[in-house]
């Protein structure tokens, strides 16, 4: 049998084949510079490797790993000794490295928000052998031993349920990883700042705290657990519209007395927004895997307030076409660049059309209509014709609480602007409103109006008067109700006296007495009992009573029968 040895120096692979233990040589280094033996009975093998005898008993043979490609090199090998053609032995061995040590750009630590700790390193088999890996957590002159799941090319370790110690607090963490395989063994030691792996839990509690036509500010909140970390966060926001998305990335610290915010501005107006955003700390030593750090999204929606467009369309000169003439009047097309969607800036957007005269010399009218009234405003609308809405150069408004008329206040408008909203006035209160219109020249053109803003407490008043209405209609009719069932229940019952041998007392509720007109049994000649309401009754025996009831009107009776099969008879 041949017997095996090697060794790995400066990147070559020594390999000794050998028949003899005993005469094996241990100084390599020796063994390479001396010069073949002269034995008679050593041949060198084969010119296809780089080998030489070293005795009798033993041949030594290099491999070069240096720049070799793993695949062709590494392996099983098979090598044969022969004598004259003859084979003396054979050995096969494996050609192979230690595995390679875990380099810090492959193992990965991740630290979700300070309560739970996973590292994974990917399995590295060195020429096909198999590897076996150990991670321990070393802190101070103490190591844990950390169990480790294996899917196959991932190795990873997880805190949450390992029996390796992790704490929120530690600062460092050291780590060391041992693999071996059947060529040898190898160590690496990772030391982790723990603060720089934390991937944040996503942002929460998100509100829009102001909210204007172009702008918006958002607050939220984080875990209590990064504020003393020490470390700058960095944002992610993206601004979500059907216009497209708008990306933005801002760092901030975090301070215990001071409210998480950010202002956004340059806004469309009146547009639905998806505001999404996302964190990640900013570490302050190297750290690979930057993607991995960013905590969940959240989002919030939010939609601008609406103003008036801010720009009229363009119009190139010349565009436009005759379609028809007819005596005096003239129809012609328009064309104009349309404003895109996102500048709409509120609801019912359109386009208005004036034809501005250039022959009438002077405004023939000036008038208006104040509607839309409520306790603090009211819409004016001017009424105006084509012609005169075409000389007017622009027009103020004023108006001012009767009363006072140094709180006067004064809009100016365009001439297209014929709906205008006064807002923020005095509950119950006059005021005055004057339209000056003026033309290119500078003449003025006035028109004027009173209105009264509603009173709040009238409406109040009016509520009031109708619950306390209410509340009155109540209370008549329960009590009515009641006296009703109180009169209702009065029951009349046959005196003894007046009943035959055979018939027992009963009680008749006039509430539950219903009868319809029946013409008297013949056979039957009840007794009757007449009371002061003329109601009588008589039972005419026990197995089957028969109930009359007359009612006397002056001379006239009406009378009422009905039979029943029971004592306790009544009708409804």
């Amino acid at each position: 049998m041949i017997l095996t040895s090697w060794t790995e120096r400066k990147g070559k692979t020594v390999l000794l084949l050998s028949t003899d233990a005993e005469t094996m040589p241990h100084d390599i280094e020796n063994v390479e510079n001396d010069q073949p033996s002269t034995s008679k009975k050593s041949r060198t093998v084969t010119k296809t490797a780089e080998a030489k005898i070293v005795n009798d008993t033993t041949i030594i043979h290099k491999v070069d790993l240096r720049n070799g490609d793993e695949s062709t090199l590494c392996g099983v090998r098979s090598y044969i000794c022969r004598l004259n053609r003859s084979l003396i032995a054979m050995r096969s061995i494996y050609v192979a490295r230690p595995p390679p040590a875990i380099k810090p750009a492959d193992f990965k630590c991740i630290s979700y928000n300070r309560k739970r700790l996973v590292c994974q390193f990917q399995r590295d088999n060195s020429c096909g052998l198999y590897t076996e890996y150990n991670l321990s957590m070393i802190r101070l002159s103490s190591q844990s031993v950390c169990n480790l799941t294996d899917n196959g090319t991932m190795l990873s370790f997880d805190s949450s349920s390992d029996t390796c110690v992790f704490s929120s607090g530690h600062r460092t963490l050291t780590f060391r990883i041992e693999g071996t395989n059947k060529i040898g063994k190898t160590e690496s030691t990772h030391l982790v700042d723990h603060f720089d792996i934390v991937r944040p839990e996503e942002p929460s509690d998100l509100d829009v705290s102001f909210l204007d036509i172009t702008s918006v500010n958002l607050t939220w909140s984080m875990s209590f657990l990064l504020y003393n970390l020490n470390r700058s966060f960095e944002v992610e926001f993206h601004l979500i519209t059907k216009h497209g998305v708008i990306q933005t990335f801002v760092n901030l610290s975090l301070s215990k007395d001071k409210k998480i915010m950010h202002h956004f501005e340059d806004l469309y107006a009146f547009t639905s927004y998806e505001l999404r955003m996302r964190v990640r700390v900013i570490p302050k030593s190297e750290r690979n895997f930057e993607e991995d750090y960013w905590s969940e999204w959240s989002s919030i929606e939010f939609q601008t307030k609406p103003c008036k467009p801010y720009e009229a369309p363009r119009i190139l000169s010349g565009a436009y076409s005759f379609k028809e003439r007819r005596e005096n009047l003239v129809t012609i097309e328009v064309y104009w660049e349309q404003i895109p969607e996102h500048r709409y800036n509120g609801p019912g957007f359109g386009y208005g059309i004036y034809a501005l005269s250039q022959s009438a010399t002077s405004i023939s009218q000036i008038s208006f209509k104040l509607t839309d009234i409520t306790e603090q405003s009211f819409t004016l609308r001017l009424q105006l014709s084509c012609m005169d809405q075409s000389l007017i150069d622009r027009y103020d408004v004023r108006y001012w609480p009767t009363l006072k008329r140094d709180a006067m206040r004064n809009q100016t408008f365009r001439p297209y602007d014929t709906v205008i909203p006064i807002e923020n006035l005095v509950i119950d209160t006059e005021y005055e409103v004057i339209v000056t219109a003026y033309d290119d020249r500078g003449n003025t053109f006035e028109a004027s109006s009173s209105v009264r803003t509603k009173d709040k407490d009238i409406l109040m008043q009016l509520a009031l008067f109708l619950l306390f209405g209410m509340l009155v209609m109540g209370f008549i009719t329960t009590t009515a109700t009641r006296k009703v069932k109180k009169i209702m229940n009065i029951k009349v019952e046959i005196p003894s006296g007046l009943l035959g041998i055979y018939e027992t007392p009963i009680q008749v509720s006039l509430c539950s007495l219903t009868l319809s007109k029946r013409s008297l049994n013949s056979n039957l000649s009840p007794k009757v009992w007449s009371w002061k309401s003329f109601l009588m009754a008589k039972t005419i025996n026990s197995s089957k009573s028969r109930i009359i009831v007359s009612h006397r009107t002056g001379n006239n009776r009406t009378s009422h029968h009905r039979s029943c099969p029971s004592m306790e008879c009544q009708f409804k």
